[in-house]
């Protein structure tokens, strides 16, 4: 984003420049402070950045060995080459490619001085080697105690500047929440990346079904047009009658898991609750492979959240929709037409859960365990595992999970 700010005259860029579609293609989504949200919607590449600096003096430098992927920072360099030469100015953007991997070595180092000496001096002559003096770390702080906040008088970190954000924006989300729920409905659709509610209709699909002692035992995939099949299990007691609630249980482990452990369910059948287990996508029997995600990231599901958001689609918006389906399953399904719905979600689920409850009356309420319960949480202390799996890029400046609570015409709770 150098390309922004007139004041910078020359530019390098180094060990990073490819195509975010090269990058992804290979080794996923890269760090999140390297990603702007919706870059994909919004068709914006790399490249696309980079040239914000033109007509200025830009330079690639790249290693063929380098992760950041080579033929990627060519292509790229490519569409810079074009786009300088139609501007006129073919000779303000170079490119260096070297024998090594990533960093800023030696000959990187040397073209690097070349190109600002030539831009900003008008002075191509020889780079000279400088001595190599040594230095001590700490000659390289500005403050005696090596970090700015807890040096200077009344600085502010980031963290805390983003908390008072949200606490500027509580007047803005309750004015805009005061505009009724067809305009809230709309923003929320709008940041749940869908264009709407649902309107394909859904496929079942019966995949199995067993015969147990206490109850029978179904299972289906549900397809609905553009959408991943949500695969699901459904539980009757022998026990169960026209009055029987349908519970309708997404847990983050999977269902497998939770159907593994027989006191998770047995006081439901004793009760003749109708059961349905599902995995929504992402989780469950769509879990994505563990070795795709870093562990750095602090998120299982880092790749499939950030590509959700790359494209537009945040992949709670997705599982919204999945909910949607089984909230259309119950609808239609000849066991389930006229039971009661409600919904027990845990972790991960639980945010999802709360804005289809926001957005279908057919659930008549949620009851929620170990998960987030206002995204302020997520402000306030930034180290915590799993967020991605639940940021909606702008939410706050509209509601917060809260607000959907109060809003909504049913009861929804957090049971911890």
């Amino acid at each position: 984003y150098i390309g922004l700010d007139p004041r910078v005259k020359v530019a390098a860029i180094c060990s990073f420049f490819s195509t975010r579609e090269r990058t992804m293609e290979l080794q996923g989504p890269s760090d999140g402070c390297q990603h702007i949200p919706y870059e994909g919607r919004e068709q914006l590449e790399v490249p696309d950045f980079a040239l914000m600096m033109a007509p200025r003096p830009l330079l690639i430098l790249s290693g063929k060995y380098d992760f950041v992927d080579l033929w990627g920072a060519q292509q790229g360099y490519a569409e810079l080459q074009q786009c300088y030469k139609v501007l006129g100015v073919p000779e303000k953007v170079d490119m260096l490619t070297v024998e090594t991997g990533h960093g800023l070595g030696v000959e990187k180092r040397q073209k690097l001085v070349s190109w600002f000496k030539r831009w900003l001096k008008d002075d191509q002559s020889p780079v000279k080697k400088a001595a190599q003096d040594r230095f001590q770390l700490s000659d390289m702080l500005c403050t005696t105690r090596g970090q700015v906040n807890v040096s200077m008088p009344g600085a502010l970190s980031i963290m805390q500047e983003n908390v008072n954000q949200l606490d500027e924006w509580a007047s803005k989300r309750e004015a805009f929440l005061s505009k009724g729920k067809k305009t809230v409905q709309a923003k929320m659709l709008d940041l749940l990346g869908l264009k709407g509610l649902p309107d394909h209709k859904i496929s079942i699909e019966a995949t199995g079904h067993d015969s147990m002692r206490e109850y029978e035992q179904y299972k289906f995939q549900l397809i609905r047009e553009g959408e991943m099949p949500v695969p699901c299990i459904l539980i009757i007691p022998s026990r169960a009658n026209a009055d029987s609630p349908v519970e309708l249980r997404l847990q983050e482990e999977g269902k497998g898991t939770y159907l593994s452990e027989y006191a998770n369910f047995a006081a439901a059948l004793t009760e003749g609750k109708i059961l349905l287990l599902a995995d929504l996508r992402g989780l469950g029997e769509t879990t994505d492979p563990a070795f795709y995600t870093d562990a750095k990231y602090w998120n299982r599901e880092y790749r499939n959240a950030m590509i959700s958001m790359h494209i537009g689609r945040p992949i709670m918006g997705q599982r919204v929709v999945d909910i949607l389906t089984l909230l259309d399953f119950c609808s239609e399904h000849e066991f389930l037409k006229g039971h009661s719905v409600k919904v027990f979600a845990n972790g991960i689920y639980g945010p999802a859960a709360i804005h289809a409850a926001y957005l279908d009356e057919r659930i008549n309420s949620v009851e929620i365990t170990h998960s987030v319960k206002t995204w302020k949480e997520y402000i306030e202390r930034p180290m915590q595992w799993d967020m991605y799996s639940n940021v909606l890029y702008g939410a706050l400046k509209y509601y917060d999970l809260p607000d959907l609570i109060r809003l909504s015409n049913r009861s929804i709770r957090f049971a911890d």
